[in-house]
C-alpha cells in the first residue's frame, strides 16, 4: 500500500494533465466536425473560397475545407505555434523600426556634421569647369547640410567659358593653318598648301593649339 501523500499527488498529476488535455481537446477540431462547429470553435474565418464541391475557409491557424456541410481535411496549426509565429513576426517588426530609426539618426548626424574645408581659390583655379561642376556636386552629397549653389554657378559660368575660349582657338587654329609658319611669297604659298602631308597638317595644328591655349607671352 502506498503512502497517502504519494497517492494524492498522483491523483493532482493526473487531473492536471487530463484536464490540460481535455480543454486542449474542446479548443480544436476534427475531420467531420460542422461548419457551424468550426466557425464556432475557431471563429469567423479570415476569408472564403469555393473550389468545385468544396468550400475552403481561412483562418488564422490555417484553412478548413468544407464538404457537404463537415470537415474532410484540414491545414492548421496549434495554438502555441501560432503565437510563437506572431511574437517571431512582432519582434522582427520591432527590430526593424529599431534599425530605421537608427539610420534617420545617423542621417540627421551627417547633415548636421561640420562639412569637409572646401578647396581654396588657387585649387580650384587649377581645374576646369567641368571639374568643379563635378567636385561641388560630389562635396555636396558627402555634406548633405552644405549649401554649394553658388558656387556651382560659377563651375557652371566657368564651364561656358571654356568652351568659349576653346571654339575660339579653334576658330585661329582653322585661320592660322592657312599659313605656313614663316613668310613666303604667293607661289612658294601655294605650292606649300599642295604639297602639306597630313602629318604635317596635323603637326601644324598642334603647334598652333599649344600656341593658343598658352597665350602671349
Amino acid at each position: 500500500m502506498y503512502p497517502r501523500h504519494i497517492i494524492l499527488t498522483f491523483l493532482t498529476a493526473a487531473l492536471l494533465v487530463f484536464g490540460s488535455a481535455g480543454a486542449l481537446l474542446a479548443d480544436d477540431i476534427e475531420i467531420g466536425d460542422t461548419r457551424d462547429g468550426v466557425i464556432n470553435t475557431l471563429g469567423k474565418p479570415d476569408g472564403r473560397a469555393v473550389l468545385g464541391d468544396t468550400e475552403v475557409l481561412y483562418f488564422p491557424r490555417g484553412q478548413v475545407d468544407i464538404k457537404d456541410g463537415n470537415v474532410v481535411r484540414l491545414d492548421m496549426i496549434s495554438p502555441a505555434e501560432l503565437d510563437a509565429r506572431r511574437q517571431s513576426r512582432l519582434k522582427a517588426e520591432q527590430e526593424q523600426r529599431g534599425q530605421a530609426a537608427e539610420q534617420q539618426t545617423q542621417l540627421m548626424a551627417q547633415k548636421n556634421a561640420q562639412p569637409e574645408p572646401a578647396p581654396t581659390g588657387p585649387q580650384l583655379a587649377q581645374m576646369s569647369g567641368e571639374e568643379q561642376v563635378a567636385y561641388w556636386m560630389n562635396y555636396q552629397r558627402k555634406n548633405p547640410g552644405a549649401n554649394v549653389s553658388a558656387q556651382l554657378r560659377t563651375a557652371r559660368a566657368q564651364v561656358a567659358e571654356d568652351a568659349r575660349k576653346k571654339a575660339e582657338i579653334e576658330q585661329k587654329i582653322e585661320e592660322g593653318m592657312k599659313y605656313p609658319p614663316y613668310k613666303m611669297s604667293a607661289s612658294k604659298l601655294r605650292r606649300y598648301r599642295r604639297g602639306r602631308s597630313k602629318a604635317t597638317m596635323e603637326m601644324r595644328r598642334e603647334q598652333l593649339r599649344k600656341q593658343y591655349e598658352q597665350g602671349p607671352n
